[in-house]
């Protein structure tokens, strides 16, 4: 079962109120791409704290990208305590 599948991406944010993001646009945004550029993104936002990123399945090396479909990203923000 393929459902499973995926990459979920926690990021943490400095703010009292939680930003308004486009999940889409961040979703086209990081398709395909390796962890440590993810993380390089997510950190051109001045309210990024934090970045956690679960690819599941874990691929070794060059092949731990992130899903080329982005209906397998999962991204959730929170509040940095």
């Amino acid at each position: 079962d393929n459902d499973s599948n995926g990459v979920l991406i926690q990021v943490d944010v400095k703010a009292n109120l939680l930003p308004k993001m486009n999940f889409d646009e961040m979703k086209r945004t990081i398709v395909g791409k390796y962890p440590d550029v993810v993380e390089e993104y997510f950190k051109t936002f001045p309210e990024y704290n934090q970045v956690r990123i679960v690819i599941d399945p874990a691929l070794p090396g060059r092949l731990g990208t992130l899903p080329r479909k982005t209906d397998n990203i999962s991204i959730s923000i929170e509040e940095a305590q």
